[in-house]
């Protein structure tokens, strides 16, 4: 999810994934809980999957992020007013109040 909301534009400069990835899925606590109740927690808390048909490795995040053709910038809307006239923009991400 970071990567796409990198490539979009709604987060800027260099981002440690991993990190933020540790920070909110806390595999730790739930290899513990899982270990408590009796559970065999998986032997890595990351692993290879496929996204939009994009092979996604955690540990290369932005060869991933690069894979895709369209990137920040590239998607342009055309409004066209009442009286005809156009005019193209770039959106730009709407980030929710509060965040």
């Amino acid at each position: 999810m970071l990567t796409q909301m990198k490539r979009w534009g709604q987060i800027k400069g260099d981002v440690d994934y991993k990190q933020v990835a540790e920070q909110v899925y806390l595999a730790t606590d739930t290899a513990k809980v899982m270990t408590e109740m009796g559970l065999a927690p998986p032997a890595t808390a990351y692993k290879s999957f496929s996204v939009m048909g994009k092979s996604f490795d955690p540990a290369k995040p932005e060869e991933y992020l690069a894979s895709f053709k369209i990137q920040e910038g590239d998607v342009r809307f055309m409004e066209v007013s009442s009286s005809g006239e156009r005019r193209t923009h770039t959106p730009r991400p709407v980030v929710p109040a509060g965040c």
